[in-house]
């Protein structure tokens, strides 16, 4: 048979012409004749509620058919059925209208907000809010949970109950991790419990639970947080696990068991609420009743003391009570409150680490209510209580403030510490005094009224008053003076007389002035453009020289309390001189805010005791037998070259050749995924010390944190530590090492995402 050929070349012979006419005739023909075939898709329906006042039903499917004599619809191909928040989407599905009853058939899956139930079969009573999945899965999106039954019944609008089912938050059918239960109950924004589980790592069973609960929602929620294991030279083997209950979401408390193979079980509970930003609570109770004591024997001392520590330890009831109170009232009253109460001068060197020890609780108080607690090794604990309230010129506060001093309250010994209650402030601050004409006199003060109590030594009353009148004017086009003059009148009332001679008096006052003055002037200039989206900098230089003058008077025979009983005579001149460079941006947008930065500020200043440079009695110098009128040179800088770069500093420098007598430097990097601190002190013939503070990730799978401090005048370690964690895709492990004089520690740490994660990858100390 020949074959026909066809040959374009141009437009063609005729005859092939027509030939491609009729083909092409012929093909549109036939699609449009199998487009008419076709089944057309049905439109979505707005289905009539069952009841008036219930949500309507849509329904969209390739196909659907309606049944009058039932009342029912029944849907194939690419089903979609919504109604309300949530939507189903399935192969097939038939909804029995007369009930509100929906089941599907294939691939179906539920979304309802961020949440998803998939399964190969579903019965859902929507007015019920219940049904039956055959062969589902709950993945919950908050907490990446992932939650596996053969059958998962639906029991209410938020809650799911299965059996034999399984959780993980790893992807795959066989997850890194998973854990089986033989019954598992979940409430959506709540949390799950599972009974009788088992924890598997792929396919082996390294840890079994009775029972326990999982968060199921980003709200806080009840359940078991990630337990701590570590071993430790003082404590042996522990084990901590938290329990996390949040009855509301303005207030929780964390529970601890904190098992210690040599010392005994340490529990603790945290108290945490948050009426609002300015109103919060934060309350942590811990107690021990420790196995072992330091009782001056030499294996109890060595294992169980500290060599800088001349005091025993002998009690076995072992405590801490701390915490912070801030509350706002809508009248502007603040209130504040600090607590801080311990059993033992070794209690928080002992139990420094951990999720309720000194260093985390410190931490999270301070980052909290912006105040820290007193360092773990100072023996004398401040707890307060303050209230504040300010007017428009005046302000009134009063303090509550307790000195627990440790030690003397421990060992029975004489107890001196001074304490304030109350006190009393009451302040105005400086307004003209002639108001509405011209006057360059201010007038403010400062009052004080505080009850000065010792357990075992002399009381008293003192109430002290200090007006001040300010007199600012410009001498000259470019310098501010402000020449002042205050009073400080002082009373005593004393109560109890422990320690004082019979006979001695009961009120004594004093009365002193003061004066001085205070010049200053300020150059600046700008650099760059004003332009939109350029940048300017602005240079300062703030050369000023202060005078103050006490005068000299005996004050021998007033009561001695505190530094405030004894006012030292002055007669001072300083000088200073600051610069500072702050940086503006300039948006673009000319509507939008600029943005500022001071990368630069360094200041220089020093003392001249005019008393000690004109005083011919060398025994009253400041160092008998050697005139130093000039104090050291002050220096202090604080440098932001770049976003996330920071340099600091301050150093004391002696002009009679003793060089520096302190200094100080920082260093601190701070990125996204880097951060690095260093820093070193010097107080000569003190102390001097080096610490640095680092946390790298790398490759997004490994975390470093590393801890040193060193003292380099002893040539002793302070402390070192060093955590390594690495991150898998649904899981973590981290391993930590503290090394301190005393004790070596080692702690691990596992972290199932959902369950118990890290949350935020930072530092550990």
């Amino acid at each position: 048979m020949a074959c026909a050929k066809i040959k374009f070349a141009g437009i063609g012979n005729l005859k092939n012409k027509a030939f491609l006419k009729k083909t092409m005739r012929l093909f549109f023909a036939l699609t449009i004749a199998l487009m008419l075939m076709a089944p057309a898709p049905a439109p979505a329906q707005q289905l009539p509620a069952p009841d008036a006042g219930q949500e309507r039903v849509s329904l969209e499917a390739a196909s659907i058919t309606h049944s009058s004599q039932a009342d029912t619809y029944t849907a194939t191909g690419n089903v979609v059925v919504t109604r309300g928040n949530q939507s189903f989407t399935a192969d097939m599905a038939e909804y029995d209208r007369a009930n509100n009853v929906l089941t599907a058939f294939g691939d179906v899956v539920v979304k309802a907000g961020d949440d998803i139930l998939t399964g190969e079969q579903i019965r859902f009573e929507l007015d019920g809010q219940t049904g039956e999945v055959i062969n589902g899965a709950i993945y919950l999106r908050a907490n990446e949970l992932t939650i596996k039954g053969a059958l998962i019944q639906k029991t209410g609008p938020d809650t799911f109950s299965l059996e034999r089912g399984s959780i993980t938050a790893c992807p795959g059918e066989k997850p890194d991790w998973k854990i089986t239960a033989r019954k598992v109950r979940v409430r959506v924004e709540g949390y799950g419990t599972a009974q009788s589980a088992t924890l598997w790592l792929r396919d082996i069973p390294v840890f079994y639970l009775p029972w326990f609960a999982f968060p199921a929602k980003t709200k806080r929620t009840t359940g078991l947080l990630v337990p701590e294991a570590g071993q430790s030279s003082r404590k042996g083997l522990s084990f901590n696990q938290p329990l996390f209950l949040a009855p509301q979401q303005h207030w929780d408390i964390t529970l601890y068991n904190h098992y210690m193979e040599r010392r005994g079980l340490q529990a603790a509970a945290e108290f945490r609420h948050a009426a609002d930003e300015n109103s919060r609570i934060h309350l942590l109770g811990a107690f021990l009743q420790d196995k072992e004591i330091d009782d001056g024997l030499l294996d109890n001392s060595i294992e169980y003391g500290y060599a800088l520590d001349p005091w025993l330890r002998e009690n076995r009831d072992r405590y801490w009570l701390v915490g912070k109170l801030d509350r706002d009232f809508e009248n502007g009253v603040k209130l504040r409150a600090d607590i801080d109460i311990v059993s033992d001068q070794d209690y928080l060197r002992e139990f420094g680490s951990g999720a309720f020890g000194f260093d985390a609780t410190n931490r999270n108080l301070s980052q909290t209510f912006g105040r820290d607690i007193d360092d773990f090794d100072v023996p004398v604990r401040e707890n307060r209580l303050h209230g504040h309230k300010a007017w428009q010129t005046f302000e009134l506060g009063g303090d509550l403030l307790w000195r627990d001093a440790v030690i003397a309250r421990r060992h029975n010994q004489q107890d001196v510490t001074l304490q304030n209650l109350p006190r009393i402030l009451i302040g105005k601050t400086q307004q003209q005094i002639l108001p509405g004409i011209f006057s360059p006199l201010l007038f403010g003060f400062n009052a004080d009224a505080t009850h000065l109590f010792r357990k075992d030594a002399s009381t008293a009353l003192r109430a002290d008053f200090s007006p001040r009148i300010d007199a600012p004017f410009f001498a000259g086009p470019f310098i501010h003076a402000r020449p002042w003059i205050g009073l400080r009148q002082t009373f005593w009332r004393m109560g109890s007389m422990e320690g004082l001679a019979p006979g001695s008096k009961e009120s004594f006052e004093r009365t002193l002035y003061e004066a001085g003055i205070d010049l200053s002037t300020e150059l600046a200039r700008v650099y760059g453009q004003s332009a939109p989206g350029a940048g300017r900098a602005r240079h300062v230089l703030i050369p000023r020289l202060e005078w103050a003058y006490i005068p000299e008077k005996d004050q021998s025979a007033l009561p001695f309390f505190d530094d405030a009983d004894r006012i030292e005579a002055a007669n001072t001149l300083r000088w200073s001189l600051a610069q500072s460079l702050t940086t503006k941006s300039a948006p673009a947008d000319e509507n939008a805010p600029a943005s500022y930065a001071r990368i630069l500020w360094f200041e220089l200043a020093q003392y001249l005791d005019i008393n000690e440079a004109t005083q011919d009695n060398p025994a009253l110098f400041e160092t008998p037998g050697s005139r130093r009128p000039l104090s050291p040179v002050e220096a202090r800088l604080e440098l932001v070259p770049a976003q996330g770069l920071s340099i600091g500093g301050e150093g004391h420098l002696a002009v009679y050749g003793q060089g520096f007598v302190y200094s100080a430097i920082g260093l601190g990097i701070t990125r996204q995924n880097f951060s690095f601190q260093t820093g070193y002190n010097l107080v000569r013939h003190h102390a001097e010390s080096a610490f640095a503070r680092l946390w790298l990730p790398i490759q997004e799978k490994w975390e470093i944190a590393a801890f040193m401090e060193q003292d380099i005048s002893n040539h002793s370690r302070v402390r070192q530590d060093l955590a390594v964690t690495y991150f898998g895709p649904c899981w973590s492990v981290s391993l930590a090492w503290a090394d301190e004089p005393g004790e070596q520690e080692i702690s691990l740490k596992i972290s199932l995402t959902g369950l118990g994660s890290i949350g935020t990858r930072a530092a550990p100390f």
